[in-house]
């Protein structure tokens, strides 16, 4: 009978503390959500490095014969900030290890291409379209095996997809001349780290300093403590450098 009381009285409270719970929930809460949005990449054919292109599925290439210099099609990332995002693009669904961060290149090898973004900073990635290209330089062996026919080929040949193509740098001053400040635009194509020197004309340095890679591609450089002439400013990146000359008047 005691037993009974005590699980009685537990029965009890259980009810009451249940209710209290009930009658608390008049309060609001707020959260705040994140949402790290999935790559949209896509897949631009034909152009060159500098630009153009548009986004098909599809490319015959007009190989008239093995030695047609023409006999190619450039592929082309719509995704150009390697410091954010990581490229890797695929050829029949195999990973082309070799050419991962490379923002395009020229495709001359039938196959089916796509590009997969991955967003570093969250690790979303996504797939581009995939791109057929077709009449390219390949034929039937001896053997029945699929062979390359290009006249430059090597017995490596076959795992090279993408020409390497350096992308050139690019240098803009203005206003030109200046004095104040001087707005530097800059494309580093294809160098993955780059300096800014400054010389005088004489080629004596008067500053460097490290370019951080970002989307914008623009610094600007005081000139208060340069003495009014002719200065050389130059970006300097790991596969090449460009040049502009500079007048500072007062």
């Amino acid at each position: 009978m005691k037993y009974l009381h005590t699980l009685l009285v537990i029965a009890m409270l259980w009810i009451t503390y249940t209710e209290a719970i009930a009658q608390s929930c008049s309060g609001t809460a707020t959260f705040n959500v994140t949402i790290n949005p999935t790559p949209t990449p896509s897949v631009l054919v034909g152009g060159n490095s500098s630009g153009g292109g548009t986004v098909q599925s599809s490319y015959q290439l007009p190989c008239a014969s093995q030695t047609n210099p023409s006999c190619k099609v450039y592929l082309k990332s719509s995704y150009t900030n390697i410091t954010n995002f990581t490229l890797k693009w695929y050829k029949n669904n195999n990973e082309l290890t070799q050419y991962q961060n490379y923002l395009g290149g020229y495709v001359k090898k039938n196959g089916v291409y796509k590009l997969k973004v991955i967003r570093n900073s969250t690790g979303c990635e996504a797939f581009s379209q995939t791109v057929t290209i077709t009449g390219g330089l390949m034929a039937m062996s001896n053997t029945g095996e699929v062979a390359n026919t290009d006249a430059t080929s090597n017995k490596n040949e076959e795992e090279i997809f993408f020409d390497t193509e350096t992308i050139p740098m690019g240098l803009e001053l203005y206003p030109n001349p200046a004095s104040d400040i001087v707005t530097i635009n800059y494309d580093l194509g294809s160098n993955t780290a780059a300096r800014l020197e400054v010389y005088d004309i004489l080629g004596r340095v008067q500053t460097t300093q490290t370019i951080n890679l970002s989307e914008e591609n623009t610094l600007q450089l005081n000139l208060s403590n340069y003495t009014p002439g002719t200065y050389i400013i130059q970006i300097v990146g790991d596969t090449g450098s460009v040049t502009r000359h500079l007048t500072i008047t007062r």
